[in-house]
């Protein structure tokens, strides 16, 4: 019998275009006459996720709601060890941003846009490294988002995680909107920052994509 489209090969293709705030990092699933159906109804059972976080994170729900304009720490706890790896002091790059370093105690603490942009910022200006970014993505997967990343992994199938990550992102993160479209042949997941005066906004869609 013929293969289900989902098991015939898949290209990933990621790209962020960066002009401007306003714009999207994309991620495009490429395969031979994929249609909406064999997205969102008969795509493969999610597998090797891993359910829980990392760093200080695990078995612990979320305590507190997001408020608009913040994101949950989860992608950034690995920022402080990152910063170690390049020669940085942590507690004083986090202090030139206004930031405490306690607050990476807890990967349930929230920051804001406003500070997430200026972190990172920072993080590339004093480590000379422009995919710092990429880098902090890198470090950490879905599971870094909480609530979502868990039910991300509890979906039976790609197609029902993709509608589950648009429908409830806004419990991880208040400061940008994701947005999925599907075509015949592909499926694209966008994601855009929508706070205003957000620096690095590069940086953040780098490191959206390698999450």
């Amino acid at each position: 019998s013929a293969a289900a489209p989902w098991q015939r090969p898949a290209v990933w293709e990621r790209r962020a275009r960066r002009p401007c705030n306003l714009y999207c990092g994309i991620v495009k699933i490429v395969a031979p006459r994929l249609t909406y159906r064999d997205i969102f109804a008969d795509s493969p059972p999610m597998q090797n996720f891993r359910a829980v976080e990392t760093i200080n994170c695990r078995n612990k729900l979320q305590q507190h709601p997001v408020v608009e304009g913040c994101v949950r720490l989860g992608p950034l706890a690995g920022v402080p060890r990152l910063l170690q790896e390049f020669g940085c002091d942590p507690a004083a790059v986090l202090q030139s941003v206004g930031l405490d370093i306690a607050l990476f105690d807890d990967c349930e603490n929230i920051i804001s846009f406003i500070a997430l942009g200026r972190l990172l910022a920072a993080s590339v200006r004093l480590t000379r490294c422009a995919h710092f970014g990429l880098l902090v993505g890198q470090k950490t997967g879905p599971e870094c988002m909480g609530l979502v990343g868990q039910l991300l992994g509890c979906s039976p199938d790609v197609g029902t995680a993709l509608r589950n990550l648009v429908l409830h992102l806004h419990i991880h993160d208040r400061g940008a909107v994701p947005v999925l479209s599907v075509g015949p042949d592909t499926a694209s997941l966008g994601y855009l920052i929508y706070q205003p005066g957000v620096e690095a906004s590069d940086q953040i869609y780098d490191g959206v994509l390698a999450i």
